[in-house]
């Protein structure tokens, strides 16, 4: 579970409002669109840049780390398994809807908003980096 879906609480007043939260069924439109700009406008904020850019950099290569680390020490690897974890809890998730969810017994639907704003978004950032 991504640590962005835990800042509020699931059915309260404020979750609604939370566009970072995503462990629901759905995700609206306008969450979707906040999250997108929340994700793209640091890169373009003179004095904010360098820093969210290097983070994301930053971000990016310890989700790399654990792959690699896998390969040469095996895929039971403790330490690997903790940073890929950890690693989660930094990523953005996605809805139900999006992602598919057998307990919910719902299929993955990739032609969403929710992906289309995210790929925008992913692509902006990635440029930037």
């Amino acid at each position: 579970m991504s640590g962005f879906d835990t800042l509020t609480e699931d059915g309260s007043r404020w979750n609604k409002y939370d566009f970072f939260d995503s462990d629901d069924r759905e995700k609206s439109t306008f969450g979707s669109l906040s999250r997108a700009v929340a994700q793209i406008a640091p890169a373009f904020i003179p004095y904010v840049a360098p820093i969210y850019i290097g983070t994301r950099v930053g971000l990016s290569l310890m989700q790399l780390f654990p792959t690699i680390g896998k390969i040469f020490t095996g895929n039971d690897n403790e330490i690997m398994s903790y940073i890929e974890g950890l690693n989660k809890t930094f990523s953005f998730s996605t809805s139900d809807y999006t992602q598919g969810s057998e307990e919910a017994n719902i299929e993955a639907d990739p032609w969403t908003m929710e992906t289309g704003l995210k790929l925008i978004s992913d692509v902006f950032t990635q440029l930037a980096e």
